[in-house]
């Protein structure tokens, strides 16, 4: 049974990493850090772990929520408990190595430093470790603790045998959710028209037939996650908070993808009434923008009011920021009109991270990257 489980792990998720990969990665990213034009490649640290955090969530996610979707685990009838006791297994030995690799990354970037700026850097190096180890135990463990409290669960129903609720269980869930469900059903906003209320209701609605948990979910981590980031990270690492302040909200919009979906679907085939696209379409954005608010004003309030950092170049990157924010807004509005990823839709949503991503790298001139995009969006909707 033991080499069962492990031949099965092999092949859906591949390997483990052995040590002298570790070592070698960590020394890598740390040697590239501690020789960057004036530490300016610090930041390459940040990254890892949620780099790390990313490649986990698309190893696992799928295979949890999706089992129809992954071909073997659908051949071969994996039930539920046995797919979640294999993702919580992945994510606990990935953990153990992200930890190994960050830990090595600091030692050789505090080596790096002391050799050749003649820097003992220990404040700094010990800094960055916590950084890192704050964004393992946000990212990673959040994973674990959602799968294992079964928050992350299939989107359609196991066979009996293979259930993942209990009965009341299954009636809390159910009631959580007409609860909601009739609180929602009242909501809506001032400015809006008739229309586009009843279509912000629907979409509200479809989240919460959908995914309500592991949407929810999602956000809390994304929130929490960002806010141990900026506790961490001092106000001068301009470029590394914007770049993740843009990452969180953009992976929670992807999981309230599968919703917004069969929500155009459902609209696209009902014979009895129908949405204008603009209405649809702007209700979409609204839907985005509280998403992402957050983050942004986060950014502001760390970088310009706590850090008094008024000076052109920090000011355009958090503008960059705001507007690399907006352009994601619209690029998953106009996906969201649609009931799955076609060419147009991956391409401007390709298009929009690729600006985003310019834009927020390119001193000064970078905001003119995602105000084009967002201009090409709105002409091709």
């Amino acid at each position: 049974m033991i080499k069962f489980h492990e031949q099965i792990s092999k092949s859906f998720f591949g390997s483990n990493a052995k040590i002298t990969d570790i070592l070698i990665i960590g020394s890598v990213i740390g040697v590239i850090s501690g020789l960057g034009p004036l530490y300016e490649a610090q930041p390459v640290l940040f990254f890892v772990p949620f780099a790390w955090f990313l490649y986990v969530l698309t190893k696992t996610y799928t295979f949890v929520k999706s089992p129809r979707k992954n071909d073997w685990a659908f051949i071969l009838g994996i039930a539920y408990s046995f797919r979640r006791k294999l993702v919580l297994d992945f994510i606990t030995k990935k953990t153990v190595e992200l930890s190994l690799i960050c830990a090595i990354a600091a030692l050789v970037f505090f080596g790096m430093r002391s050799i050749c700026y003649h820097d003992i850097a220990v404040k700094e190096t010990i800094s960055s470790f916590e950084i890192m180890s704050g964004e393992i135990v946000c990212s990673l463990v959040s994973v674990w603790l959602l799968i294992k409290a079964k928050i992350i669960r299939p989107s359609k129903k196991d066979p009996p045998s293979r259930s993942l609720f209990s009965f009341s269980q299954k009636n809390l869930f159910s009631f959580f959710s007409a609860a909601m469900s009739s609180k929602f059903s009242r909501f809506s906003i001032p400015f809006l028209s008739n229309e586009q209320k009843i279509i912000l209701r629907r979409q509200f609605l479809y989240i919460l037939r959908t995914s309500p948990l592991s949407t929810a979910a999602f956000m809390l981590i994304a929130v929490v996650f960002y806010v141990t980031v900026i506790i961490f990270t001092p106000s001068s690492q301009t470029l590394f908070l914007c770049f993740l302040g843009c990452i969180p909200p953009t992976i929670v919009l992807l999981e309230m993808t599968t919703a917004m979906s069969n929500s155009a679907e459902k609209a696209a085939s009902c014979p009895y009434y129908s949405f204008k696209p603009h209405n649809v379409f702007f209700v979409n954005i609204l839907l985005c923008i509280l998403v992402f608010a957050f983050f942004p004003l986060a950014l502001l309030v760390k970088t310009v009011l706590l850090g008094h950092l008024f000076a052109a170049l920090p000011l355009l990157r958090v503008g960059a920021a705001f507007a690399s924010g907006f352009t994601v807004c619209l690029s998953f509005a106009l996906r969201w009109n649609k009931s799955d990823w076609d060419g147009s839709s991956s391409a401007l949503f390709g298009l929009a991270c690729f600006c985003c991503i310019l834009g927020i790298s390119i001193p000064y001139f970078g905001i003119l990257f995602p105000l084009a995009a967002s201009l090409l969006i709105f002409v091709l909707k």
